[in-house]
């Protein structure tokens, strides 16, 4: 009698790849800072390098200019590795208060700096007063990003992506909208659901409802709004910090 291969059942299946996918990001977010730290290295030679020949060039000469663009590139690499190096390297939060709006930006200066998709414009908007909320500031950065990456991806062709902070009563309220085409009718559910993904081939579909969990995780609640003019709006929850 011929054997026949183990098959786990659909749900340990599905919760066995979830963990193989999550170790998977974990060591990616190792190696990404790993990988800025050893740029680095060279990068500082670099600059280094550049500053020493600048002094032995005359001021307006093609060389002189030439050297200052290759200084002004090399300082461009730095911003992006420096960026990418926080964020690889955040730490949890100590429970104190914080802004949402001081996460909200550091994620959309991350994604400014480091997406390839210069023909989108990030338009962001804050409160005058400072929001307070509590939990892991790295976890909901790592939200914005999420939401963020995931406009972007919804306009290959360009356009404008907000992001917006503001109090509404005893919650802070974030939002995240783009001008693409949207989600389908009667899919709002199920675009959180785990390996759902609008754009096959494009992602594991783990973005929205990792993001989520970790909204839910905090207290709020994350949803689609289907009220918006156009595109996708996402809206974020959070319950408001005791002051």
């Amino acid at each position: 009698m011929a054997d026949h291969p183990v098959v786990a059942p659909a749900g340990e299946a599905a919760q066995l790849e979830a963990l193989v996918e999550a170790a998977r990001l974990a060591a990616l977010g190792e190696l990404t800072a790993g990988a800025a730290h050893e740029i680095n290295n060279p990068l500082f030679a670099i600059l280094m390098l550049v500053d020493f020949l600048l002094r032995d060039v005359k001021p307006g000469t093609k060389a002189h200019d030439r050297l200052r663009l290759v200084e002004g590139s090399a300082r461009d690499i730095e911003a992006v590795v420096r960026r990418v190096h926080r964020f690889a390297r955040a730490r949890a939060g100590d429970g104190s208060p914080f802004a949402l709006e001081e996460v909200a930006a550091a994620a959309a200066d991350l994604v400014r700096h480091t997406s390839a998709a210069r023909d989108v414009e990030l338009v962001e908007s804050y409160p005058e007063a400072a929001t307070a909320v509590t939990g892991d500031p790295r976890r909901l950065e790592q939200v914005f990003v999420s939401l963020l990456l995931n406009a972007l991806q919804a306009m290959p062709e360009g356009g404008r992506v907000t992001v917006s902070v503001r109090q509404e009563g005893d919650q802070v309220a974030a939002i995240v909208a783009d001008g693409g085409v949207g989600v389908p009718a009667g899919e709002e559910e199920q675009i959180f659901e785990l390996w759902t993904t609008t754009r096959p081939g494009s992602g594991a579909g783990l973005g929205l409802p990792v993001s989520r969990a970790i909204v839910e995780a905090h207290g709020g609640t994350l949803a689609l709004d289907r009220d918006a003019a156009c595109g996708a709006c996402f809206v974020l929850h959070l319950p408001e910090a005791a002051r």
